[in-house]
C-alpha cells in the first residue's frame, strides 16, 4: 500500500493512473518541503548551539579573569590581614608600656598634689602676712596724705601771692607802655590834622581853580554849540533851498522830456508824412520823367525841400538831444550837490553830539562844588 493515499481512495481510482501521480507528485513535495524546513531548523539549532557555546566560553574566560583577580585580592587581604595582625600586636605592646607609664604618672600625680596642698598652706599665711603689711601701709600712707595735703595747701597759697604779685607787676608794665602808646598816638593825631589842613586847603585851592577853569570851558564849549548850531541852521535851510531846486529842476526835466517825446512823435509824423509824400513823388516822378523838363525840376526842387526837411528834422532831434543831456547833467551835479550837503549836516551833527558828550563827562555841575565846599 502507499504512503501517500489510503485504501480507500485507491479503490475509488483504479484506473486513474495521472490523479496517483499526482497524489505522489503532492505528497513528494510535501515531503521536500518537510525536508527543507528540517534542515532550517538544524542550521538554526546549530547557529544557536554556536552561538551559545561562544557566550559560554565568554563567560567561563570572564569567570576565569574574575577568578584569577578574586585570588590575587585574597592574596592581598591575607598580607593586609597579616600587616594589621603584626600592628595590632605593636599596639597591645604599646598599651601596655602606655599602661606602665600612667602607672608611675599617677604616682607623680599624688606627689604634686601633696606638694601643691603644702603650697597653699604657705599661700594662706603669707596672704595673712600681706593684710597685716597692707594694713600698715594703708595707715602710713593716710599720715603721708596729711602732710602732703598740707604742703599742697602752703604751696597754693605761695603760688597765688606770686600770681598776684606778678599780675600787678603786668598792670603796672601795660599802664606805662599805654602812657607812652597815648602819648604816640596823641603827637600823631597833632601831625596828621596839620597835614590834613594843609592837604584841605590845597584841595580847596584846586577845586576853585579847577571851577574856574570848567567855567571857562562851559562858557566856551556853549559859544561853540552856538556857533555849530546857527551852521547847522543856515546848513538846513541851504538843503532846504536846494531840495526845492532839485524839485523844480525834476519838474523841467519832466516837462523838457514830455516836450521831447512830443517833438519826437511830431517829427516821425511829419517824416512818414514826408516819406509818403517822396514816395508819391517819386511815383510820378518815374511817370512823368520823360514827358517834361519842367516836371524834372520840381522834381528836383521837391527832392530839395524833402532833403531840407530831412535836415531840419535832423537838427530839431539834435537840439532836443542836447537839452535832455545838459538836463540830465544839471540833475547829477544838483544831486551830487545834495549828497554834499547831507554829508555836511551828518558831520556838524556828529560834531554837535561829541561836544554835548564832552560837556557832559568833563564838566562838573556847581551845585557838587559847592556841597564840597
Amino acid at each position: 500500500m502507499p504512503l501517500f493515499i489510503s485504501d480507500e481512495e485507491l479503490s475509488q481510482l483504479p484506473n486513474d493512473v495521472g490523479a496517483v501521480a499526482e497524489r505522489a507528485d503532492a505528497y513528494i513535495r510535501e515531503l521536500y518541503a518537510e525536508l527543507e524546513t528540517a534542515k532550517a531548523k538544524a542550521d538554526a539549532s546549530a547557529i544557536t548551539a554556536e552561538q551559545t557555546c561562544s557566550l559560554l566560553e565568554q563567560k567561563f574566560l570572564s569567570l576565569s579573569g574574575e577568578f584569577g583577580s578574586v585570588q590575587s585580592q585574597n592574596g592581598q587581604l591575607q598580607s593586609s590581614l597579616d600587616e594589621r595582625l603584626a600592628e595590632l600586636a605593636q599596639a597591645q605592646a604599646q598599651k601596655h608600656q602606655l599602661h606602665l607609664q600612667s602607672i608611675g604618672k599617677d604616682g607623680e600625680i599624688e606627689r604634686l598634689k601633696t606638694e601643691a596642698s603644702e603650697l597653699h598652706k604657705s599661700k594662706r599665711q603669707l596672704l595673712e602676712m600681706v593684710e597685716q603689711k597692707d594694713s600698715e601701709i594703708s595707715e602710713k600712707n593716710a599720715t603721708i596724705k596729711s602732710y602732703l595735703d598740707k604742703i599742697v595747701n602752703l604751696s597754693d597759697t605761695a603760688a597765688q601771692k606770686e600770681v598776684r604779685l606778678s599780675e600787678i607787676e603786668a598792670e603796672l608794665v601795660r599802664a606805662q607802655a599805654s602812657c607812652t602808646r597815648l602819648s604816640q598816638e596823641k603827637e600823631l593825631i597833632e601831625r596828621h590834622n596839620a597835614w590834613l589842613n594843609e592837604e584841605l586847603t590845597a584841595k580847596v585851592d584846586s577845586l576853585i581853580e579847577l571851577r574856574r577853569t570848567h567855567a571857562e570851558f562851559e562858557a566856551d564849549m556853549s559859544a561853540k554849540l552856538a556857533n555849530v548850531e546857527r551852521q547847522y541852521n543856515e546848513c538846513c535851510g541851504s538843503l532846504n533851498w536846494h531840495k526845492e531846486r532839485v524839485r523844480e529842476l525834476e519838474n523841467k526835466l519832466t516837462s523838457v522830456q514830455e516836450e521831447l517825446c512830443s517833438s519826437k512823435e511830431a517829427a516821425a509824423a511829419n517824416e512818414e508824412r514826408l516819406s509818403a509824400e517822396l514816395l508819391t513823388v517819386n511815383k510820378l516822378v518815374e511817370l512823368y520823367k520823360e514827358s517834361s523838363e519842367e516836371w524834372s525840376r520840381k522834381a528836383g526842387e521837391l527832392e530839395g525841400v524833402i532833403k531840407a526837411l530831412e535836415t531840419h528834422v535832423n537838427q530839431v532831434e539834435s537840439g532836443y538831444k542836447e537839452r535832455l543831456e545838459k538836463e540830465a547833467s544839471l540833475k547829477i551835479q544838483f544831486e551830487k550837490e545834495n549828497a554834499d550837503l547831507k554829508a555836511k549836516l551828518e558831520k556838524c551833527e556828529a560834531e554837535i553830539e561829541n561836544s554835548r558828550k564832552a560837556n557832559e563827562l568833563h564838566l562838573l555841575p556847581p551845585s557838587s562844588f559847592t556841597t564840597e565846599m
